[in-house]
């Protein structure tokens, strides 16, 4: 599980909007659009500038959608680790 003490923000190789309830990132250096639903869109907005943690990202998701905290906790992880894996977000103070 990725340090929930760690924010994240969006790469500057990407782009990302919200388009009703979805998000969409177009990833620049590849030319691939990838779609969110509305929670992941609703976690990306919210680390979009690297000035919340996960567990800031997590708390957030828990107001706004009323779901369990331990449960926003280890999905807020496992997003950001997969969208890092992917190149769409990155850890805040990285070069």
């Amino acid at each position: 599980m990725i340090e929930l003490a760690q924010p994240y923000r969006l790469s500057s190789r990407c782009r990302f909007r919200v388009v009703g309830d979805e998000g969409v990132v177009v990833r620049l250096d590849g030319a691939e659009v990838v779609a969110l639903n509305g929670i992941g869109a609703a976690m990306l907005e919210l680390m979009r500038d690297g000035t919340r943690t996960l567990g800031d990202v997590a708390a957030c998701i828990v107001e706004r959608f009323d779901v369990d905290k331990l449960v926003a906790e280890q999905d807020a992880s496992e997003f950001a680790r997969e969208l890092e894996e992917a190149g769409i977000v990155e850890k805040a103070g990285s070069p």
